[in-house]
């Protein structure tokens, strides 16, 4: 997979990796934002 980008243009490069950072930033700004589990208090 990296040895791939030696064939691409900077422009593919840079919105591979602005895709990945958006993947990237979504999951932690789901993780951070959910509700935490209700405990059982028996």
């Amino acid at each position: 997979m990296f040895k791939d980008y030696s064939g691409q243009s900077i422009g593919s490069v840079v919105s591979e990796l602005c895709g990945f950072v958006t993947i990237l930033s979504g999951t932690i700004l789901l993780h951070s934002t959910r509700e935490p589990d209700p405990q059982d208090n028996i």
